[in-house]
């Protein structure tokens, strides 16, 4: 979160965001997020968790800045295989 514009703008850094994604399909299968308003924040993902849908489809949104969730943006480009 201490990248995250609106997070720095009303000091409210501390937290993260963590994803685990199915490599094979690239669907969410998890998600945690503990920071300010997290609650309002994993409700995106557990939107397409729902529709099954792959967390590529976040990656290639465009984020209204300042928002938490442009926060959404470098995780999904944080999102690495692990062996």
């Amino acid at each position: 979160m201490a990248n995250v514009a609106r997070a720095i703008e009303r000091d409210e850094t501390a937290g993260l965001m963590k994803l685990v994604v199915d490599a094979a399909n690239d669907h969410i299968l998890g998600a945690s997020i503990l920071a300010t308003e997290g609650g309002e924040l994993v409700q995106t993902l557990g939107v397409l968790m729902m529709a099954r849908l792959p967390y590529t489809l976040l990656k290639g949104a465009v984020y209204i800045h300042p928002t938490l969730a442009e926060g959404f943006f470098a995780l999904m480009e944080s999102v690495k295989r692990v062996d």
